[in-house]
């Protein structure tokens, strides 16, 4: 049953026994308890409980606690202890310093009745709605930037044998409540192998050959499972069906079957390659030439204000570009601009944000370069005359529809000058246009314009938020799957925002903003 949290002050509360607030009103805490009740109510979670029972802790001030403990970057055990002991918390939950707050395992209880009602936005959705009622932030015309940063995923990292090792136990955790399946799969696994315990087989893991033998012996393991479960087939419940497709997917994708039958480590990486079963929407996440286990988060920032105006968690694997018209339609504020870096800037978005009517400023990707040698950014294309001038001023005519190409003649080629620079001795430079060329070079002539410098250099502005989502934890998944590490990141990012608010009310140029403050203070109830 839906439980509700007294507001009324008694004399157990801090603001009784002092003259003025041991906590800042400026501070996060502060801003939390002025706010707090503005910001969230029990009966936007009125859906979470059922009509009877034991009356629940109150739902806004669990969603309070949430907020703090990412704004403190602790586990729900600690939130427990800081709502009983910490007079920051109890100031910014309302709390008198006898009431012991709740119980930790109520928060785990709590975001679980926010994913599964669908309301891990709620918060965040309803400060956008109070920025735009106070006018912080604008509801036409406005300028948003994008980026993107890495998420360490909560899952362990396995290698190949621990990967197909641990999905087959996996297998045989779900199909405890068949026993006859469950015999049926434990009989045709090898019993050199204990899948009971956990971790890797103990071999010599210098020998080459045993490791071989080893892999073999996983391999063949997760073969005569899967037939067995292919078999099962409609038998099979949801949670069966989803660990023999973990394992399925697990078992062949780092390895190649030998003549003799037998199987090795291939060399490379598999595309979409999963690096756990205990998280295994984790991927490989290359950003700032280094490369990460886990996903990506897409933050969108106002330009004017630095208020985050979404966010949104992504595959570690997927191109930046793929997430931003999402991430950018989905708001409730349709922005006029949206700027990004390069990774944005390709031309799927492009025509996305078009047909969206949104401005997008970012560079277009730079064309393939070898080294050492031009790219195709040095060569003039003319689309409406359909011809190619070289960087030495040679023009060419001739041009291959089907595969987009244009074709240098050899013998100019090999007695121009500039051919080391351009190409090998013997062949004729080609240049091939992308399927959108057209909107390729208008971005780049775009971008060497000085009105796109002047208002590029804003982008970095949502570097700040980033690094401030970060410092609040961001950098670390506290949950498994990215449904709830996005809730992670929306109350983080509820977090940031609070804290601009800081802006709204301090000094301006030396003279404090009265008008903004009292456009802020009508809108969230505090005049």
């Amino acid at each position: 049953m839906l439980g509700r949290k007294q507001n009324q002050i008694n004399f157990s509360n801090l603001e009784t026994w002092c003259n003025k607030p041991l906590v800042p009103e400026d501070s996060f805490y502060g801003l939390l308890a002025r706010f707090g009740d503005r910001l969230v109510e029990d009966d936007d979670f009125a859906e979470l409980y059922a009509g009877i029972g034991r009356p629940s802790n109150s739902p806004a001030l669990l969603a309070k606690v949430l907020l703090l403990m990412y704004h403190d970057d602790v586990s729900d055990r600690e939130a427990e202890q800081r709502a009983r002991y910490d007079l920051r918390w109890k100031h910014a939950l309302n709390l008198g310093l006898d009431e012991t707050g709740f119980d930790h395992t109520a928060l785990c209880r709590f975001r679980s009745g926010l994913l599964i009602h669908d309301k891990q936005r709620l918060v965040f959705e309803r400060f956008i709605a109070l920025a735009q009622e106070a006018k912080i932030l604008k509801t036409t015309g406005a300028t948003h930037i994008i980026d993107s940063t890495y998420v360490l995923g909560a899952g362990a990292v396995q290698d190949t044998y621990n990967l197909i090792k641990s999905a087959v136990q996996r297998v045989l955790r779900v199909t405890r409540r068949n026993p006859k399946l469950n015999a049926r799969l434990k009989g045709v696994l090898d019993p050199e192998i204990n899948y009971e315990k956990p971790g890797k087989p103990k071999i010599n893991w210098d020998d080459p050959q045993e490791k071989k033998q080893l892999l073999t012996k996983l391999v063949r393991d997760a073969q005569s499972v899967q037939e067995i479960l292919t078999a099962a087939g409609e038998e099979l419940s949801q949670a069966e069906t989803q660990a023999t497709e973990l394992l399925r997917a697990v078992t062949l994708q780092d390895v190649k079957e030998n003549e003799d039958g037998t199987y090795e480590i291939k060399k490379g990486t598999a595309h979409d390659r999963i690096v756990s079963t205990t998280d295994p929407e984790m991927r490989h996440v290359h950003k700032s030439a280094r490369t990460f286990e886990g996903h990506k988060v897409q933050v969108v920032a106002d330009k004017d204000t630095g208020i985050i105006t979404n966010v949104a968690v992504t595959a570690g694997n997927a191109h930046d570009s793929m997430a931003l018209p999402t991430a950018v339609t989905e708001q409730s504020i349709k922005p006029a601009v949206v700027m990004g870096d390069t990774a944005y800037g390709a031309t799927n978005v492009r025509k996305d944000m078009t047909a969206e009517k949104i401005e997008l400023i970012a560079p277009a990707p730079p064309a393939p370069k070898r080294e050492n040698r031009f790219s195709k950014e040095d060569f003039n294309v003319d689309l409406e005359t359909m011809t190619c001038t070289c960087p030495a001023g040679h023009t060419t005519k001739k041009y291959r529809s089907k595969q987009r190409l244009f074709l240098f003649d050899k013998r100019i080629c090999n007695t121009c000058p500039l051919r080391d620079q351009c190409t090998k001795h013997g062949q004729g430079r080609t240049v091939r246009l992308h399927e959108e060329e057209a909107i390729l070079q208008e971005a780049r002539r775009q971008q060497k314009t000085d009105s796109f410098k002047q208002v590029y250099r804003f982008r970095s502005l949502v570097e700040r938020d980033i690094a401030e989502m970060v410092f609040h934890g961001a950098r670390q998944a506290r949950y498994i799957g990215r449904v709830k590490t996005q809730l992670q990141m929306l109350f983080t990012a509820v977090v940031v925002n609070l804290k601009a608010l800081r802006r709204f009310f301090s000094r301006n140029d030396g003279e404090r903003n009265d008008d903004c403050c009292k456009g802020v203070s009508v809108s969230l109830g505090l005049i």
